[in-house]
């Protein structure tokens, strides 16, 4: 991982513009647009007139309260299925998240937070084979 990609990962205070939320949410910024307007995505910080953005903070726990929402194991396995996890892996990994989604506390949000980094990163490994 070169060091800049490393440094936008590990700053959960940077402000992310619209091109980077493309490629760290895989979402377009109009169906980003949607799910602000239905509350599912974090809205977007005014920085100076006419630029916006939001933080990775804000990001990732937009993404951990997605997975909160899901009603099932095995819908949070169908996504990591989809991320390229074997159904075994998946059914495993699903099992641990669950866990570690249900406690509301900061310490919990930033362990699932981290749970979720590590699916991205060995998703993203296991496509690069």
């Amino acid at each position: 991982m070169n060091d800049t990609l490393k440094n936008l990962i590990d700053d959960d205070d940077r402000i992310l513009t619209e091109d980077e939320l493309d490629v760290l949410t895989g979402i377009s910024s109009t169906t980003r647009w949607r799910e602000r307007k239905a509350g599912r995505f974090p809205l977007l910080m005014e920085l100076s007139p006419g630029r916006k953005g939001n933080t990775l903070r804000q990001v990732r726990r937009a993404r951990v309260s997605a997975i909160k929402g899901m009603l099932t194991k095995s819908d949070l396995c169908d996504v990591l299925r989809e991320g390229g996890l074997s159904k075994a892996i998946s059914k495993r990994a699903a099992a641990g998240a669950r866990r570690a989604l249900q406690d509301d506390d900061d310490q919990q949000h930033e362990k699932a937070a981290a749970l979720v980094r590590r699916i991205k990163a060995a998703t993203e490994r296991l496509k690069e084979r």
